[in-house]
Formats: C-alpha cells, structure tokens, sequence
C-alpha cells in the first residue's frame, strides 16, 4: 500500500512499507544520536511529511496490539528533522497533525482508536468531531493495564464498539469514584511519595514546602494522607524549555481543577511564581519549614539557587528531597535527543551543595534511588 496526498503544498505519505523518506528521517536520526528511533518489528503504517519535498516529521501506527487485530493506534513515537522541529507555526502544526490523521483514517480498512493525554485540548476534539469520534463525557473510558494504579489509566476517545479493547476499562464516573475527582496527565511523583513515607516515619513533619508544583500530585497526595501545611511554587511558564506556553496552560487548568476537587485544599498555600522571589519572601519573613521537596527548574544553577535559599528556611533536623539529582540527562524537547551538558541537570547542582555544606548536612538513605535527601545538622 502507497497513498500519498498534498495539502497546502505540504506532501502526506503512507505505507505499509518503510520507504526512502521514512529511512532519511532514520539516518538522520542516528547521526544525531537519538538513542530511540522511531522504526522498530511491530510497526504496521509508516506515515512522513514533507515540507518543499524533505522530510520533515514521520510517525508510525500499528493494528492490533493491546486492542483487536481489526484496531489500528497511532503511536506516540514521532521524530522531527531538527531544520523544522519547533520553527514551524502552531497553526501549520495542527494542521499538519489533522491532515496526517485524516489520511490514516481515511485508508478505512480498519476501525481507528487514538489515546489522548489531553482530552480536553480543543485540536484534538476538533479532528475527532469531525470523524464522528465521541467527545461527550459519557462516551469517554479510561483504559489501563492495572486497575489498582491511577496511573496506568489514560483518557481514550474512540469510534466503534468498546468491546474491541481488550484491557481493563471503567468509564470517567468509575474512576473517579475509584480515584478522586483528579486529573493528571503525567505521573512523575511516585518515586518522590515512596520516598516522603520512608522520610516521614522518624520524622516530625508539620510544614511542606514544594517547588515545582506541575498539575499538583505531590501535594494532593500530602493533603489527603497528612496533617500538615503544604506550601508549592510553581510560575508555569515556558521560557526556559522553549515550548509552546499552551502546553503549561493546560497543566495549570489540570492543578487549578485538582487543587479545587480536594476535599483539604485548605491545607494548600498556592505561588504562582518563580522560586527564587517566592523564596526570598519566605526568608524575609522568616518562614520555616520541616520538609522541602526540590523538583522545579533542572538546570544546575537555579537548583543550587533553591537548594542554598531552602536551607536558609530548614528548621534545624528538617529534610529537602531532590528529585532527579543521580543520573537524570536533560533531552532537547522537540527532538527527544538527550544533551550531554552536565548544566543541564540536578547533578552537578546537588554534589556540589553536598560539598560546601558537607559538615551541616546529614544524607539520607532513601528507596528510591533517582532522588537524594539531605538532613540539616550542626556539627
């Protein structure tokens, strides 16, 4: 199978078959060191655009898999030639994402089913209105492979009969009722939970500072389970990752939704503001705190900034917990390649505090591995 199609003078092609243009995006792929490209045995489709005849952006689908045989997905795995990834205009992107979905659903050999981690983003309920797609939100499941974990659970719009997934499914009211009334589309504070129950069980927590609220797990997970005061930071801004500003609108719309859903948000002291001027106001009003946890900006020098102004507002014995401090490497976020820049990351910002402040700090041993926790002391 070969269907090529031109819209807007930008060239849509799919096949069943890898083919010269999907194999460049390859080469170039690997010239560049991207450790996960995106061909790989289970990929079915093989779908690259092209922008005055070079390509561009390539993706993959595949049939079958956690669905029927008769189901065909998308998969998340996308590469974009660095010459047009994150130059091309918002509109020209949507468009090039709608007319891409339009062609694969367009083959009509099999049912199409896309998962979505942000179904309420308007583009997507767009494209999916204009496929007959359900949008409603008794028509909208969850599917996931284990029913015990929230966070194996993702939103899926689809056409068709839901008996074709064959993996656990509830609808949005069971999963609320099962999970709360939450909404996350990214689950990246297990580790850090695991490791604050570890923390807490020897010692007494009254006052939690966060610095880096994203769409507000962690101190959910604190309010619902803890009786303490949680104070969290976070600008949602997107300067320093040089991303759309769209994509941290909608994980503060998911925050304000969760902060205002939980039942002890009365506990929550809400800064919607860079770290560094929130910090500087604690320290002037003398603010003190029991337990901090360290997981906003990554690159070196702004988490040396919070971890030097955190200590200052550490009661004496309290514990800041820093996230990706081991061995996390920064990516480049619209080519997915991993930058070897030692700046880039918690590391280099972490060892060094461990050093200057080696004779008043105690390191903690802690589960989860990826994260560090450091005690204040006096000798």
């Amino acid at each position: 199978m070969y269907i090529e199609s031109v819209k807007d003078n930008i060239k849509y092609i799919l096949s069943n078959k890898p083919y010269f243009e999907f194999d460049y995006l390859q080469t170039v792929a690997k010239k560049l060191n991207i450790k996960k490209v995106i061909k790989d045995k289970n990929d079915n489709y093989f779908g690259v655009v092209l922008i005055d005849e070079e390509p561009a952006y390539s993706y993959t689908a595949r049939n079958g898999d956690l669905y029927d045989k008769n189901v065909i997905r998308c998969n998340t795995k996308f590469f974009a030639n660095p010459k047009f990834a994150g130059k091309l205009s918002l509109k020209t992107m949507k468009d090039i994402y709608q007319n891409g979905i339009n062609l694969l659903v367009d083959t009509k050999k099999y049912d199409f089913y896309f998962i979505s981690r942000h179904p309420n983003s308007k583009p997507i309920k767009r494209i999916y209105k204009q496929k007959g797609f359900y949008v409603d939100d008794n028509k909208l499941y969850q599917v996931g492979k284990d029913s015990e974990k929230s966070s194996s659970w993702r939103y899926i719009y689809y056409i068709g009969d839901i008996k074709y997934f064959n993996v656990p499914k509830m609808s949005l009211n069971e999963y609320y009722s099962k999970f709360g009334n939450y909404k996350f589309n990214r689950n990246w504070s297990d580790n850090a939970i695991e490791n604050t129950k570890h923390l807490f069980k020897n010692n007494s927590v009254k006052r939690v500072l966060e610095i880096g609220t994203f769409e507000g797990k962690y101190s959910l997970w604190l309010a619902d389970n803890y009786d303490l005061k949680i104070y969290t930071i976070d600008p949602f801004k997107s300067d320093i990752y040089n991303l759309s500003q769209s994509l941290f609108n909608t994980v503060e719309k998911n925050w304000l939704h969760n902060l205002h859903n939980c039942k002890n948000n009365n506990k929550i002291t809400y800064y919607k503001d860079y770290s560094l001027n929130v910090l500087q106001k604690l320290i002037h009003t003398k603010e003190k705190f029991d337990f901090i946890y360290i997981d906003g900006d990554h690159r070196s020098h702004i988490v040396m900034q919070d971890l030097i102004y955190s200590f200052n507002i550490l009661n004496d014995n309290g514990i800041m917990l820093i996230d990706d401090a081991v061995n996390w490497k920064a990516r480049d976020h619209n080519t997915n390649q991993i930058l070897e820049d030692e700046t880039l990351s918690p590391k280099l910002a972490v060892d060094s505090f461990k050093k200057i402040y080696k004779n008043k700090i105690k390191e903690l041993i802690i589960p989860k591995k990826n994260q560090v926790a450091l005690q204040k002391i006096w000798k």
